[in-house]
């Protein structure tokens, strides 16, 4: 979540106050009317609010996520115009579609408020956040003109918990967060059994979750991190390198020098719309020596979701984790598995499993598939001619994977393959058999489809 500071939208005074005074008709100085109010505390101080708000607006992009699972709309919300659902599938339920919302931003950083745009929304409650930076703190004049306003704290990605239950606070809607609660409780235990049918043991299975922050930069969630609250809970083990962050952060920054760091026995590539340029296969360069690379356990997914830090998007990372590690087939996507809605039609919520083309079968085909979500892997299997001499070793009944457990095997079972089809070759020296060991395909990069 953007937490990046930029000078207030400059507005003509005259325009704001023209803007306030249509906006304050029926209440004085963004008051509610008196009869119908009650006293909530915020980061603010105590704020005097209607009984039963009806035009919420939110400044912060995890609080409409709040708003919407506690049955609330929203008049006005940050967002990014231009962006496809102005940039907050994230954080909105399947039906709704974020296209249809009117933003009171510019963009989702903090205080880039676009005053005029809120003030005609005419909100009869304000809800904001108070962050480290203090940005939209130092707006409260500004926004207690147009109506009552509720700063909450926010510390990081690791309040999505806690904003929830003081979203739900304000809105007198303890009941609604507590279903919200136990549906995500639920989810976490229903895929615990998944995993466990599939003979994954979280417990012994350590998950590295890898943020490609730039070109330059990447960055290692650790369990305070949102994502990583989210894959402590559904029980998985973290490398060590990624468990405390850096200073009051909650990831560890690197280089790219540095990404050995980032191995684990599953490694999730976290790429969103932040870093358009990250790259699309793991198979080569620096990533080739990463072991969960060899053992093909790199899984590409979506930041924009996995850094939501909402309960939307933690039921997404549920999905994301099971689906990858029990083998199930990438479910229909589109664009890099971020959700649109347009028609009518559901958005879909799932993240694209990096796998080998062939593991996708035709009853769930992705409709739009595109190369830049798919993890590109070398093949592990023999030349055709020869894959038949031995049996090849199995790994799949121990989890996690390790050197001894597969990377041993598979070392030897090559070299049998070499000896069995050199012993071959010798045995049948005739010109047509060895035409056919130069055809034979061989090992080798796959490319991008």
């Amino acid at each position: 979540m953007p937490e990046s500071s930029r000078p207030l939208r400059p507005l003509s005074v005259f325009a704001l106050a023209g803007t306030l005074a249509l906006t304050a008709c029926g209440t004085e100085g963004g008051s509610p009317a008196e009869g119908d109010t009650r006293t909530v505390q915020g980061a603010n101080g105590t704020v005097e609010i209607p009984d039963s708000p009806e035009r919420i607006a939110v400044l912060w992009r995890p609080t409409l996520a709040a708003l919407t699972l506690l049955g609330h709309g929203a008049v006005g919300t940050m967002g990014t115009p231009g962006e496809p659902d102005q940039g907050l599938a994230p954080f909105l339920p399947d039906d709704v579609d974020g296209a249809e919302l009117t933003l009171v931003t510019s963009s989702p950083v903090e205080d880039d408020v676009n005053v005029e745009e809120l003030a005609t929304a005419e909100p009869d409650l304000i809800i904001g956040v108070s962050t480290p930076n203090g940005t939209q703190a130092g707006m409260l004049d500004t926004l207690e003109a147009i109506a009552p306003t509720v700063l909450l704290e926010w510390e990081g990605t690791g309040s999505w918990r806690g904003h929830l239950e003081e979203v739900a606070r304000i809105l007198d809607s303890e009941e609604e967060a507590e279903e919200v609660v136990g549906a995500y409780d639920t989810a976490i235990e229903r895929a615990r059994a998944d995993l466990a049918g599939a003979g994954v043991d979280p417990a012994g299975t350590e998950l590295s979750l890898v943020r490609l922050q730039s070109d330059t930069e990447i960055r290692l969630e650790t369990p305070e991190s949102f994502p990583g609250q989210v894959v402590a809970d559904l029980g998985f083990a973290r490398p060590d390198s990624q468990l405390e962050g850096e200073g009051d952060t909650d990831f560890v920054p690197h280089s790219y020098e540095n990404l050995d760091r980032a191995d684990g026995d599953a490694v999730f590539v976290l790429a969103g719309s932040g870093c358009p340029d990250a790259p699309s296969t793991f198979s080569d360069g620096l990533w080739a020596s990463l072991g969960a690379v060899q053992e093909e356990r790199v899984y590409r997914v979506d930041h924009d979701f996995w850094g939501s830090a909402n309960y939307h998007g933690a039921h997404r990372i549920i999905q994301d984790v099971t689906a990858a590690l029990t083998g199930e087939a990438s479910p229909p996507s589109d664009n890099g598995g971020r959700a649109r809605a347009s028609g009518g039609q559901a958005k879909t919520s799932q993240a694209i499993r990096a796998s080998r083309a062939s593991t996708t079968t035709s009853s769930t085909a992705r409709t739009n598939p595109d190369p830049r979500w798919r993890a590109m892997r070398a093949p592990t299997w023999a030349p055709r001619i020869v894959q038949t001499a031995s049996p090849r070793p199995s790994s799949q009944s121990t989890w996690p994977p390790s050197p001894k457990t597969t990377r041993a095997p598979r070392f030897v079972h090559t070299l049998t393959i070499l000896a069995e089809a050199e012993a071959w070759r010798k045995s049948r020296p005739s010109t047509a058999v060895k035409a056919m060991i130069r055809n034979t395909p061989v090992p080798g990069p796959m490319m991008p489809s």
